[in-house]
């Protein structure tokens, strides 16, 4: 599975539970992925803290992507992953 467009007219998704299993960065192996940033709200915006991260940005998580999609394609979309929705 990986990233695919929306339907017409959804919003949001529903993202199955992820699992964080750290490891060490010399067996990682490198995949076709697109760095999803998780927010705690969808306003993406907070005050800049003193490392220079908004503070409603949490952490990137790499998601699949198809084979012939490029990192651009979900830029470009504003494909960000949301802890909670405002209603």
């Amino acid at each position: 599975r990986w990233l695919s467009d929306p339907l017409p007219k959804i919003l949001y998704y529903s993202v199955p539970v992820i699992w964080l299993k750290p490891i060490q960065s010399k067996n990682f192996v490198k995949r076709h992925t697109y760095n999803c940033p998780v927010y705690k709200t969808s306003k993406r915006q907070g005050q800049l803290s003193t490392t220079g991260q908004s503070t409603n940005f949490i952490l990137s998580v790499k998601v699949p992507m198809a084979p012939q999609d490029k990192k651009n394609h979900w830029i470009k979309r504003g494909c960000a992953m949301l802890t909670q929705l405002d209603y």
